[in-house]
């Protein structure tokens, strides 16, 4: 309305700051039904392939135990690491935080489940299980934290801005996999 004078011949709004904001609206009101198909998905796979309720409920649960601390990460080092805000990542971190922990969740139950399939019994198939893959675990999301860090060399602005928080919400993740997983699978 304010650019919209009698007297210019305006045709329409375009470049970065406009498309930004369309953009952003448009994610912000689809967010909600896509994290809540891919949960019910994560879910559904999950209990069908460990034919158990806990095995989703411990993911699902990581998930967001994870979202929470990163998004109180995010928000404690954006000054500090010059992170954009966590609202300016929200989709992106939402997205990393869910592949993560459920990633490695399946992991430790994947093992966990083959040992008590072989007859070994809880909490000792969960140690077993836990030192058979917390190496692998720990290897993977060390190396993906290093390569999102690694986008602060990119030469796009914004991949540099995008690199140390997804870093960070990458370590959180990665920290709530080894110790929650673990522990929720020895006592569940």
């Amino acid at each position: 309305a304010d650019i919209d004078q009698p007297s210019d011949g305006l045709v329409g709004v375009a470049g970065a700051v406009p498309t930004q904001i369309e953009q952003g609206g448009v994610i912000g009101a689809a967010l909600p039904t896509v994290e809540t198909v891919t949960l019910l998905i994560i879910a559904l796979v999950i209990s069908v392939n460990f034919r158990s309720i806990a095995a989703p409920l411990i993911t699902l649960g990581t998930a967001a135990t994870g979202y929470l601390l990163a998004d109180r990460a995010l928000a404690g080092t954006s000054g500090l690491l010059n992170i954009p805000a966590a609202v300016e990542l929200e989709p992106i971190v939402v997205a990393l935080i869910l592949g993560i922990t459920t990633d490695y969740s399946i992991f430790f139950l994947a093992g966990l489940q083959g040992r008590l399939r072989a007859g070994e019994r809880n909490p000792a198939a969960t140690a077993a299980a836990v030192r058979e893959y917390l190496p692998i675990v720990t290897t993977a999301g060390l190396t993906v934290a290093c390569g999102v860090a690694g986008l602060i060399v990119a030469r796009t602005g914004l991949f540099q801005e995008l690199g140390p928080g997804l870093a960070v919400t990458v370590l959180v993740a990665l920290i709530v996999a080894i110790t929650a997983v673990p522990a929720l699978l020895a006592i569940l």
